[in-house]
Formats: structure tokens, C-alpha cells, sequence
């Protein structure tokens, strides 16, 4: 089983659409249901909201068997000039983009007692 969190977007969509091929068996985490596609099991989750997100990673771990996990979220903030980002901008991007995959590798090493033993990509 596949973990694909951030799978709500186009890359996310053609991600679990490519492992689908493969015929690989997907759970998804993203903010909604993914773009035109089917994944095994699917969790609409916000990584900003940690707690929850920690959660439904306890839950997930605890009742699947999961071989690789693809960490495709990402958050960008549309501006012309770096002196338009506002301070939650920077703090949200922080978060998703940076925060989210390192709470997701600490849990996975405690999980895993190593994070040899399981496969991560980070996109």
C-alpha cells in the first residue's frame, strides 16, 4: 500500500493515476477528494491542522501495511515582490512544504524504528 499525501491537486491526481497503472493500491490525504481518479482509501486532511494530521497518520499506520509513502503537498503564496508575503504566508508554506514531511519522518522512525524500512519520496 501507497500513502500519497497532497493528492488533491493535478500532481497528486496523475501520481495516484500513474501507481494505479502499476496497479498499485494508494491511500490519499489532501484537502479534498483527488482530481478524476480512485484511490483505495482516501482522507480529506489539511497538514496545517497537525494535530489532526498526526491522527489520521496514527490511524493509517496502525491499520494498513504501508510499503512507500509520497509526500506531494506543497503551498505557494502568488506574489510580485517577497516584501507582499505576509508573516502566515511564510508560516503556512513553512509548515506544509517543511514542517509537515519532517513530523511525517519523526513519526515514521518511530513507527518504523528506522527509516530504512520504509520508502519516502518527497515531490
Amino acid at each position: 500500500m501507497i500513502l500519497v499525501i497532497g493528492a488533491s491537486g493535478n500532481l497528486g491526481a496523475e501520481i495516484l493515476r500513474e501507481l494505479s497503472k502499476d496497479n498499485k493500491k494508494t491511500i490519499s490525504l489532501g484537502r479534498k477528494e483527488p482530481l478524476g481518479v480512485v484511490s483505495n482509501a482516501h482522507t480529506n486532511v489539511d497538514i496545517l491542522d497537525g494535530e489532526t494530521f498526526s491522527n489520521v497518520l496514527d490511524e493509517i499506520f496502525s491499520t494498513y501495511k504501508i510499503e512507500g509513502v509520497i509526500y506531494n503537498s506543497g503551498y505557494t503564496v502568488n506574489c510580485r515582490s517577497l516584501a507582499e508575503l505576509k508573516s502566515q504566508d511564510i508560516e503556512d508554506m513553512l509548515t506544509i512544504n517543511f514542517k509537515g514531511y519532517l513530523a511525517l519522518l519523526q513519526k515514521l522512525e518511530r513507527l518504523y524504528d528506522s527509516l530504512d524500512k520504509v520508502r519516502v519520496v518527497y515531490v
